[in-house]
């Protein structure tokens, strides 16, 4: 699957998606960046967006905040491993 960011998408519109991977139904999640180094390196800032997004959105929650904001589903596994 490739990284759904598009300039003409907003980043709330990707952190709605990678946030709602429930209709997957798998047991956990894993996305993998590969050639870190030139991901996204033609757009730095929307690259530090994503990246700070992970950290600050993203994992929190799938490793917690889902059950307290998504009606009871239950913490899943998600790994970011960023690859050169």
């Amino acid at each position: 699957m490739d990284f759904p960011v598009e300039k003409r998408e907003s980043i709330d519109a990707y952190e709605d998606w990678i946030m709602d991977l429930e209709w997957l139904q798998k047991d956990g999640y894993t996305v993998i960046i590969y050639n870190n180094e030139y991901f996204m390196n033609e757009d730095p800032y929307y690259k530090s967006i994503i990246m700070d997004g992970f950290i600050s959105d993203i994992l929190p929650w799938w490793q917690e905040d889902i059950k307290y904001f998504s009606g009871g589903l239950e913490p899943k596994p998600f790994n970011v491993y960023l690859v050169d």
